[in-house]
């Protein structure tokens, strides 16, 4: 493990066991999350710092299979480094440490608002070819516990609220639902938005393109600039000591990513170059950023050809064995 990695501006790391350790990258990339969060929520950090205690098993409340979880009492993060293969690399992490600026700026809401707002900054779960989110009913849920509410489906339906009535809006019906019966609580929904649930709920499901924010990813700080009818690429180890490099690893694995912001002046056609001299090859993302009717996500692989408009786009590299020798980019194929 790097020097350093366990200390962070805003993460205070305290291990109860060392089965697993961070990646060099790992407390840099929290810290600027969670100043992201800070800036979402329209609040500064100030002194903010969340202890986050690494235990080999994580007990929260009543469950005994959480991977993670914020205890709003002791103001502190609880979570395993063992990573899920489903789960990209310290998104436990992130989505725990999301909870507790949350708690910080805004107090506590129902779990659906709480998780929802969660994952809605900061998806989970992997992608194996394609995120294609599909909302649902959610009405079932708003009065649910965490461990019964469908966190994508709060996520998008966080969002959606979101854009349609703005931060401050939502702020107040996070804070106006601590409690109470789903009754209680659709009647707190339709005061902050000024429509009937059952009106905002169908407009959710009308099949209109829907979405999380993204913005561990989508920050435009950084981003390398592509001028329209250019190829880009970059070469790099994958090591869970390099810097860039955020996840954990033990004796016998690793699981780490890092991340690249490209900004591309030019629409076109693009062809994904990836080499690299592991047994496994890397598993990338790319995430076109904005809105919901723009952003996509999917996963990509040496040679796929992209037609790719002109905007923001995150290209995530995941890698599980040790060290290796990374090459990536796009190369541009013309128009049309």
């Amino acid at each position: 493990m790097a020097e350093g990695s366990r200390e962070g501006k805003r993460v205070d790391f305290v291990y109860e066991t060392h089965e697993y350790e961070l990646c060099a990258g790992t407390a840099t990339h929290l810290d600027g999350y969670i100043e992201r969060v800070f800036g979402f929520l329209g609040a500064a950090p100030g002194d903010f710092l969340v202890p986050v205690d690494v235990v080999a098993t994580v007990t929260c409340g009543e469950r005994e299979d959480a991977t993670g979880c914020y205890d709003p009492n002791d103001e502190r993060v609880i979570v395993s480094l063992a990573e899920h293969f489903r789960f990209r690399p310290t998104a436990v992490l992130r989505h725990e440490v999301t909870h507790a600026v949350v708690h910080r700026v805004w107090g506590k809401s129902i779990p659906f608002f709480q998780e929802g707002l969660a994952e809605s900054l900061s998806r989970t779960e992997a992608v194996n070819t394609e995120w294609t989110p599909e909302p649902g009913p959610i009405l079932d849920m708003l009065d649910k516990p965490a461990e019964e509410v469908d966190y994508e489906a709060a996520a998008l339906f966080t969002r959606y609220l979101i854009d349609r009535v703005g931060v401050a809006s939502f702020r107040a019906i996070y804070q106006g639902v601590r409690d109470g019966t789903r009754g209680e609580i659709v009647a707190q929904i339709e005061a902050g938005t000024g429509e009937a649930f059952a009106t905002l709920e169908a407009d959710f499901l009308s099949g209109a393109p829907r979405c999380t924010f993204a913005i561990d990813l989508c920050d435009s700080q950084g981003a390398v600039t592509v001028a329209a009818g250019d190829s880009w690429s970059t070469e790099f180890t994958a090591s869970c000591l390099a810097p860039e490099f955020y996840g954990s690893q033990s004796s016998e694995a690793m699981f780490t990513a890092t991340q690249m912001r490209v900004e591309l002046q030019g629409t076109g056609r693009y062809r994904v170059h990836l080499v690299d001299d592991a047994e496994f090859d890397p598993s990338v993302e790319l995430t076109r950023c904005g809105d919901c009717e723009e952003q996509f996500v999917r996963r990509i692989w040496d040679g796929v050809e992209l037609e790719l408009e002109a905007g923001l786009y995150a290209v995530e590299v995941t890698v599980k064995p040790f060290a290796h020798h990374v090459e990536f980019g796009l190369e541009y194929l013309g128009s049309g």
